[in-house]
């Protein structure tokens, strides 16, 4: 959830991995610490590879995001999406680009507003949010 930056933050306490919680497979300090830190630099990393030319990349996830867009989540799972708030879900105020818990099904999507977080996803989303507003002003 949150910005594309150094304070993204990667969610893992809903995900499934080989039929396990992301938490059965991965020790608490894995994903709370070595995890994040590998995905907010991820894209600087790839800048690097590939010579500053990171458009693959950004091409794949438009591509992967079109696709779940289109073809929807499958029943009773939802993706994440960057999305602007209508200020109703997770503290983030409207009008704030954010990545939000949605389901697709034709084409369309709705935000899922009841998805549990624990005080550490809270903290992380909130770092996120306040840099994202510092950026607005």
């Amino acid at each position: 959830m949150g910005n594309h930056s150094l304070t993204q933050y990667p969610d893992m306490t809903h995900s499934i991995i080989n039929g396990k919680q992301a938490s059965e497979t991965f020790s608490k300090d894995f994903l709370r610490n070595a995890l994040i830190q590998q995905v907010q630099q991820r894209g600087g990393q790839l800048l690097q590879l590939s010579r500053g030319a990171s458009t693959i990349s950004g091409a794949i996830a438009v591509k992967d995001h079109l696709r779940t867009w289109f073809l929807g989540t499958q029943q009773d799972n939802w993706t994440s999406f960057g999305v602007i708030s209508d200020g109703n879900h997770y503290g983030i105020p409207k009008g704030i680009c954010f990545s939000l818990p949605v389901i697709c099904k034709d084409f369309e999507f709705q935000v899922v507003g009841d998805v549990e977080l624990d005080d550490f996803s809270k903290q992380r989303i909130q770092l996120s949010l306040v840099e994202l507003q510092k950026e607005q002003q």
